[in-house]
């Protein structure tokens, strides 16, 4: 006898039971298969429901590479037609795309292919600085070549002909000026008569030398935070950069002339400022304005004003093309290149006030450009170790020298036409016998 068998006789009706209790009524081997059987039922409609998911998913995949297939093939077409578009115009045409900075009659410049011709010219090495090298220039009279940078707290003159280290002059007076975060120097200059040495130190303020007597000279033109500055050829006027502004000076007696303001929720602060070499133009470059957001505004980063008068001549470079990182004017002054953060070259007309071509120099940050006395080269160096040369008439690339380790920073080249320097985050200056140069572009 069960437990069952005991339990249902006490009740003539099982409906009489709690709800709870009538399953107790029936058999346990019962019970079990009906458990048995439901779970078998439902295990089968869950293999059904899967098969048919697993089914389902596969079609959607096949649909879904249907459809992807179909759109890239739209996607394709639609550029293609518009490749055609863009190439049924006249070669340095604007495309009308916002910013594109093409104008008519701008020369289209191929990429450079990598890797371009190395030139055979071996440098003089000169080694001393205790860190990155960052600017450099070379006197009038091509006899010295003097040096900084950033995080070294001398300036370092060389004898150009053999590299031979001829002088060195502390950068700062008091030892508690060097607790500055980064001492050094950004930017540095000779005078054209090659007596002083004007120079942008940390701090931002700018500091006169006398070459010959290594000591600083007391010049009230630096008042306020200086970003850049460059002096006239006839040395006669001094132009500073603020952050949003250019100021004019008279060298001599340091008396302001011009205050040329920038809108500053139009274009960032000023980076760079050159002179024409007769003087009688200025250029600026500027980095793009940034809200924090984006770098919308389409104001050009860089400007050409009259010395004289102060009026802006023109206007190149839309905000998009990235931050001005180095100017220069050719020797006519009819020219004016710059680079930018994005490794590309633009040579302006700015008599015609036009673009003559762009060009990609190879290099992720181009840092800086100079030509050569006869007008006929351009030098770039950036990121890449090697410095790159172009013909300016073509634009065509030259060749590259290959001597640094490291970042290029900053270009100089010699007024005779004799020597090219360059110097680098490799602690080095390298000076490049131009006689050699000219031999080689002429083969």
């Amino acid at each position: 006898m069960g437990l069952l068998d005991d339990i249902v006789p006490l009740f003539a009706d099982a409906e009489q039971l709690p709800r709870a209790e009538v399953l107790l009524v029936v058999p346990l081997p019962q019970f079990i298969e009906k458990i048995i059987a439901n779970c078998l039922h439902y295990i089968q409609l869950g293999g059904e429901w899967l098969s048919a998911m697993v089914g389902r998913i596969a079609r959607e995949q096949e649909r879904a590479k249907h459809m992807f297939y179909r759109k890239t093939f739209g996607i394709c077409i639609v550029g293609l037609m518009m490749c055609s578009v863009c190439t049924a115009k006249e070669p340095g045409e604007s495309t009308g795309i916002p910013g594109d900075g093409l104008v008519k009659n701008a020369k289209a410049i191929p990429e450079p292919i990598e890797p371009l011709k190395r030139l055979p010219i071996e440098p003089i090495v000169c080694a001393g600085h205790e860190g990155r090298v960052t600017a450099v220039d070379i006197s009038p009279d091509g006899k010295l070549v003097v040096t900084a940078g950033v995080n070294v707290p001398t300036i370092r003159f060389w004898n150009a002909d053999n590299g031979v280290e001829a002088q060195e002059v502390r950068v700062y007076d008091q030892p508690s000026d060097q607790s500055l975060p980064s001492i050094g120097v950004s930017h540095i200059e000779f005078t054209s008569d090659g007596k002083h040495v004007a120079i942008l130190k940390s701090g931002n303020s700018v500091r006169f030398l006398d070459v010959e007597t290594g000591k600083y000279l007391k010049k009230n033109c630096d008042v306020g935070k200086i970003v850049a500055f460059s002096i006239s050829s006839d040395n006669t006027r001094l132009v500073l950069g603020r952050l949003f502004g250019v100021e004019i000076w008279q060298f001599v007696d340091c008396k302001q002339i011009h205050h040329l303001q920038l809108d500053s929720k139009q274009i960032g602060p000023v980076s760079q400022l050159t002179f024409s070499p007769d003087g009688t133009l200025l250029a600026a470059g500027m980095w793009p304005y940034d809200n924090g957001l984006t770098t919308s505004s389409t104001a050009e980063v860089l400007r050409v004003w009259d010395v004289e008068s102060g009026e802006q001549i023109c206007a190149f470079w839309k905000n998009r093309f990235g931050h001005t990182m180095d100017i220069a004017f050719s020797p006519n002054g009819k020219l004016l290149a710059a680079v930018n953060n994005r490794g590309t070259l633009v040579v302006w007309d700015i008599i015609k006030k036009e673009q003559l071509y762009k060009i990609q120099v190879g290099d992720k940050v181009a840092y800086c450009v100079a030509y050569s006395p006869d007008g006929t080269t351009l030098a770039t160096g950036g990121n890449n170790p090697s410095i790159k040369l172009w013909n300016v008439s073509s634009g065509k690339a030259i060749g590259i020298l290959v001597g640094h380790t490291a970042a290029v920073f900053d270009l100089a080249f010699s007024s005779d036409g004799k020597i090219l320097a360059s110097s680098s985050a490799d602690k080095l200056l390298l000076l490049w016998p131009l006689k050699i140069l000219k031999r080689q572009i002429t083969q």
